[in-house]
């Protein structure tokens, strides 16, 4: 007998090897289906989450308040961060906290100078003639493609938001703005921020911290000197009473990412428990099914056929399992992965989680067979034909 792969009379052989105890096959493919869904949601939200970070940019820079995003800092900082050499642009954002309605549909808005931050985000496409419409209407607001077609929102259109943060002068902290533009965002760019409206406006109306801003954002000329003017800018503001912290873009996202604790940590730790439990069944599951059929093996063994090749049918058969449930989990996982969108704010599941899956199925197959064709290798046709 030819060693190597079973050739396609053999196949036969091997689903029916499979399907020798059905309920216990069963459970198997049900197991290895849900453990591969649960792998594809978790390490798809990974893969988004770094992905988002490996995209971030080196040449802008954020200061915010060392105390804290709720402290704020001066207006008057932003003269002095521009005049420092190798700053091309410098604006500032204000978080707004603002929901639609109720409170149950929360919009994700800033408060912005919308020139200079059209400017250095230009990754939000935003027509010409609606970013000079929102230069001049003070409360005109820009919003995504995603939040105006989520609430039927249209340009000249006006709508009340209740900020979560700012009470106007009158004690209402409910806000009336005007759509004047609808920005989209490149599939590969994709960004939290939902409404943007004129800093100036919501300043001039607030009841409390006038003259402050939430954070800056500085365009820098040169990306390779983020750390060196990071350091230059806090250098700046240092033992005053309103001191700073400043990170390049992906140093923020890591930093944000952080508060919520190492994801990377914690679906590794989830998905190690996971696997360590599905190799000890799935691997329990194929010993116990070769050796219900040694016997069968044994005769194969008189018929001609050698140990690589009835090893081969073993590992085929824990392949044929693997790969058909781990498969449907993962394609299931594609499908279910939009639905985390709010969370990521990644489209689909990225192609290497695929590809991962698919990888970790064949591995998996290899561990669980590796037992049973030691076994077979050292099998005694006498003994087993005997049931010894």
């Amino acid at each position: 007998m030819a060693r190597g792969a079973p050739p396609m009379r053999h196949y036969r052989l091997i689903w029916s090897g499979i399907w020798r105890n059905q309920t216990r096959t069963a459970y198997t493919l049900l197991s290895i289906f849900v453990a591969f869904v649960l792998f594809g949601l978790l390490q798809g939200v990974t893969a988004a989450f770094n992905g988002a970070v490996a995209r971030a940019r080196l040449d802008r820079l954020y200061v915010d308040s060392r105390f804290g995003l709720v402290k704020g800092l001066p207006l008057a900082y932003m003269e002095r961060i521009a005049r420092l050499g190798g700053i091309t642009t410098v604006t500032h954002a204000t978080w707004f906290g603002g929901s639609y309605q109720e409170t149950k549909q929360p919009v994700f808005s800033l408060a912005v100078d919308p020139e200079p931050y059209l400017a250095i985000y230009t990754e939000l496409e935003l027509p010409h003639e609606q970013a000079q419409k929102m230069a001049r209407t003070r409360d005109g607001v820009i919003v995504s493609r995603k939040i105006a077609e989520r609430f039927n929102w249209k340009i000249g259109d006006r709508i009340p938001l209740r900020s979560s943060v700012w009470s106007q002068k009158g004690g209402s902290s409910v806000w009336t703005f005007e759509v004047v533009g609808i920005f989209d965002t490149p599939e590969d760019r994709r960004t939290r921020t939902e409404l943007l409206l004129n800093c100036a406006y919501l300043d001039e109306g607030r009841s409390f911290s006038n003259g402050s801003v939430g954070w800056y954002i500085a365009k820098i000329a040169d990306s390779a000197r983020s750390s060196e003017l990071a350091a230059a800018i806090d250098a700046l503001f240092a033992n005053s009473s309103d001191e700073t912290l400043t990170q390049n873009e992906q140093e923020k996202a890591q930093a944000l990412l952080k508060q919520h604790g190492d994801i990377s940590l914690i679906v590794n730790l989830i998905m190690g428990a996971v696997f360590f439990t599905l190799l000890l069944l799935t691997g329990n599951t194929m010993m116990q099914s070769v050796r219900e059929r040694v016997p069968e093996f044994a005769v194969l063994k008189t018929l001609g056929y050698s140990s690589a090749t009835i090893s081969m049918l073993v590992l085929f058969e824990a392949l044929l399992i693997c790969l058909s449930a781990g498969a449907f989990g993962l394609l299931i996982a594609w499908f279910l992965f939009p639905v985390l969108r709010v969370l990521t704010q990644a489209p689909r599941m990225p192609m290497e989680v695929l590809a991962g899956g698919l990888l970790v199925t064949v591995l998996l197959a290899a561990v669980i067979a590796l037992p049973s064709t030691l076994r077979l290798r050292r099998i005694n046709v006498v003994d087993a034909l005997a049931g010894r």
